[in-house]
């Protein structure tokens, strides 16, 4: 973890764009999540979140999508909340590929529905910059 953490911070100070999540507080993504009866799927609600473009090859691109996948994951130092109890309060989680992103701050994943709130970074990383390996 500590060599994750150490790969993050540097891929920060080379740059990254400020991006914007949800102005909702908690509360209100929270029933937000709760009250909205498409998500039947596991949410997480997330703050400080960096997401991470991950630079791949052609043909991998090619096969994600394929998939139906992006080559893009979230990673956050401050899980806020997790439906499935699976993430403590300010836990630290890298998610799995991006399925889809919805309503500018909806970030999904075969897993669950991350919801990004507040002000974040995206920067590019290639995937073994954050122990993500591809099978």
């Amino acid at each position: 973890m500590k060599r994750l953490v150490y790969n993050i911070v540097k891929l920060l100070n080379e740059g990254g764009q400020p991006m914007k999540g949800s102005n909702m507080n908690d509360a209100q993504a929270m029933e937000f999540c709760l009250s909205r009866q498409g998500l039947n799927e596991s949410f997480c609600l997330l703050r400080d979140w960096i997401w991470f473009d991950l630079l791949v090859s052609e043909r991998q691109r090619v096969d994600f999508s394929r998939q139906g996948k992006t080559p893009a994951v979230i990673f956050s130092p401050t899980v806020i909340f997790d439906s499935k109890g699976s993430w403590d309060f300010n836990n630290t989680i890298r998610t799995s590929l991006l399925y889809e992103f919805e309503s500018g701050f909806l970030f999904r994943t075969s897993d669950a529905t991350y919801v990004l709130l507040g002000k974040g970074t995206r920067a590019p990383a290639r995937p073994e910059l954050l122990d993500i390996t591809f099978f």
